[in-house]
């Protein structure tokens, strides 16, 4: 993995992403972009293996010629999970918080790598198995992940206790096999839990 680019409309995080990503030894070389013109002409020239993106850039997935023999991370937002789209969802190799820590973004790179390596295609995130059953108040409490809500918030509105919201999510994330609040609410639109 040599190349990586990186798609932010926000110049400042793409500052950051490129700071944490510049420091892992697997890269050689790191590309930016803040629109979507841009994004295609490096992907066509440059071929980069590796692109972080936010939910904006999403119908780069739409055109397959650029996708193709890439690794994609969606770079997601917390406090705004509503701008996640499906197709994006589906279509890439990760889903990473937007603020994650310079070990998270090492992580995945070196992740990523070892998969390439392997010649594993597959998704590392996807729900094995069944789609978890979920309880009334386990479903009430994704439904306001989803919306982007605090635990406190949570506790507030369903009249229960912060540590009772914490054992819910501990619980969820459990089933759903997950290990944030992004990841989760991925997985939530990846298997349609909420209609």
């Amino acid at each position: 993995m040599t190349k990586v680019l990186v798609l932010d409309q926000d110049l400042d995080s793409i500052k950051k992403i490129t700071q944490f990503v510049s420091q892992s030894k697997v890269i050689k070389k790191i590309l930016s972009a803040t629109d979507i013109l841009s994004a295609e002409k490096i992907l066509e020239k440059d071929l980069p293996e590796l692109v972080f993106l936010t939910p904006s850039f999403y119908k780069l997935f739409l055109k397959p010629n650029l996708v193709v023999n890439k690794d994609f991370v969606l770079l997601v937002d917390q406090k705004r999970p509503n701008e996640l789209n499906a197709e994006a969802v589906k279509r890439c190799s990760a889903i990473m918080a937007q603020n994650a820590s310079f070990l998270e973004f090492a992580i995945l790179i070196n992740s990523l790598k070892i998969r390439k390596i392997r010649g594993d295609q597959s998704k590392m995130r996807t729900v094995r198995g069944k789609i978890p059953k979920l309880t009334k108040r386990e479903l009430e409490i994704v439904q306001f992940l989803c919306q982007g809500r605090s635990d406190a918030w949570i506790s507030k509105n369903l009249h229960i206790a912060n540590p009772t919201v914490k054992t819910h999510l501990r619980r969820i994330f459990s089933k759903m096999k997950v290990s944030n609040r992004a990841h989760c609410v991925a997985q939530v639109i990846r298997v349609r839990i909420l209609s």
